[in-house]
């Protein structure tokens, strides 16, 4: 919601967590803001509407599969892994297209990235972590 803010969502959050009673706990403090934003939804990922569409969203759908899903032990959210034929489905229906999971390595290569990298780079720090949201596309 940070990152986008779309349609001033972020405002929304807070201001419903804030309207909670103040001895309200907090995981119903922030289900009470998600509520607000996404109509008891919580999952705004698979919307289809088309004013949501993003320059991600046909990147992500053309060359830029990233493979994101929680187990069951992950998080306190119920688990979700990621379905890739769902995932096409989506991506059909929004663009026409198939995506194309394997598109990166193939253009760009990626395969024996040590050497790779000992014959084409140096003084390159991969900083991304485990607690990056975004680690596992890098």
């Amino acid at each position: 919601m940070a990152q986008y803010n779309e349609n001033n969502s972020l405002r929304t959050f807070c201001n419903a967590s804030d309207a909670t009673n103040n001895n309200e706990y907090v995981l119903n403090k922030i289900a009470a803001g998600y509520n607000a934003v996404d109509g008891g939804s919580c999952n705004r990922i698979s919307s289809n509407s088309r004013s949501q569409v993003s320059g991600w969203h046909w990147q992500s759908c053309t060359e830029m599969v990233m493979p994101m899903g929680r187990g069951e032990n992950d998080t306190m959210f119920q688990a979700k892994p990621f379905d890739m034929g769902n995932y096409s489905k989506e991506c059909e229906e929004m663009f026409g297209v198939t995506p194309r999971p394997y598109w990166a390595p193939i253009e760009f290569g990626g395969h024996d990235i040590k050497n790779v990298l000992n014959k084409f780079a140096s003084n390159i720090i991969f900083s991304n972590g485990l607690r990056d949201p975004y680690s596992s596309g890098g």
